[in-house]
């Protein structure tokens, strides 16, 4: 038998996991394409959906055959991505047509960004997992960004039959959204209590979306009030990943296309943009951090951290 008196408690004397350093590099592309820009410029996804990529092909530019193996896991992937293992099953649908079930939720961050949003509205499509989302700045419907969605989607002859929401959530809640709903015709589903399963294809996306945001926040080092532009960086990173459900990614099973690998920067690189008016002596170009595109790709999102604010620019 063992005695007590012969162990030793041992008490720790820091329960802090220490600061990483950010490993983003100051470069936004490489040739010829490596591992580990392709993992950044994916949000941190992990290896195997990588190397299904490469055998899929389903990014335009990417290699026949996987990269190699790296030596050791990604502390950004094991520090922010760490997960209980599931649960339960959810549910599946089996859909005919693309929009015909829309699956709504809201997630609240626990950080105010530094553009007043405190939560992101999330909206994908049951059949072909198309993913979009839209920071918002409080718990109320925003009826002008689901008529802005509603807008695009009749634009490409797609018409919505359905949407599912949370029962106890701000959506199910509010009298100015069911009537919006209503107005346009469309059905409104509401899952029952302990039972988000029903709502499972949208809860489980929030749980990527975030997990991709404290990848790319503690891999570039910016501050964590930059996560609206994260979850918006991270929303196209997920359209362009390959889905096991899908056999493909959902932008290829919504548009029919093949997206390009060349579409995507790491977030949080470093970016030099050309000064407005410089003085005869003056740097031509300025420093600071990719933040995304807007809808044009022709512009770009950029953080001063001199200034601390957010910027586009055009000349990067």
């Amino acid at each position: 038998m063992l005695d007590y008196h012969e162990f030793t408690v041992v008490i720790p004397k820091s329960t802090t996991i220490p600061k990483l350093s950010p490993i983003v590099s100051s470069a936004t592309s490489e040739s010829p394409l490596t591992r580990l820009l392709v993992h950044q410029q994916l949000g941190h996804n992990c290896d195997k959906v990588l190397d299904t990529l490469c055998h899929q092909q389903s990014l335009l530019d990417l290699p026949k055959y996987p990269f190699p193996p790296r030596k050791c896991s990604c502390i950004i992937s094991i520090t922010t991505k760490i997960v209980h293992p599931p649960r339960a099953k959810i549910t599946s649908v089996n859909l005919t047509k693309r929009g015909q079930l829309l699956h709504i939720d809201f997630s609240f961050w626990n950080i105010v960004s530094i553009r007043g949003f405190t939560s992101l509205l999330s909206v994908i499509d049951g059949k072909d997992r198309m993913l979009w989302n839209s920071p918002t700045a409080s718990k109320h419907a925003p009826l002008q960004v689901f008529d802005f969605l509603f807008a695009i989607l009749a634009h490409d002859g797609i018409m919505v039959q359905c949407i599912r929401v949370d029962e106890d959530g701000t959506l199910a809640n509010s009298s100015e959204f069911c009537n919006f709903i209503l107005q346009r015709k469309i059905s409104l589903e509401t899952i029952g209590g302990y039972a988000s399963f029903l709502n499972g294809k949208i809860e489980r996306h929030h749980r990527t979306i975030a997990q991709m945001v404290r990848s790319m926040l503690l891999n570039s080092g910016l501050p964590n009030s930059l996560w609206c532009f994260a979850a918006e960086a991270a929303a196209d990173m997920y359209r362009y990943t390959y889905h096991s459900a899908l056999q493909m990614s959902p932008y290829k099973a919504w548009y029919g296309t093949k997206p390009h690998i060349n579409n995507l920067r790491v977030w949080g690189c470093y970016v030099y943009v050309r000064v407005l008016d410089p003085k005869k002596l003056d740097h031509r170009v300025t420093c600071g951090h990719f933040l995304g595109f807007t809808k044009s790709r022709l512009i770009v999102q950029w953080y001063n951290p001199s200034t601390q604010t957010v910027k586009h620019a055009s000349a990067v």
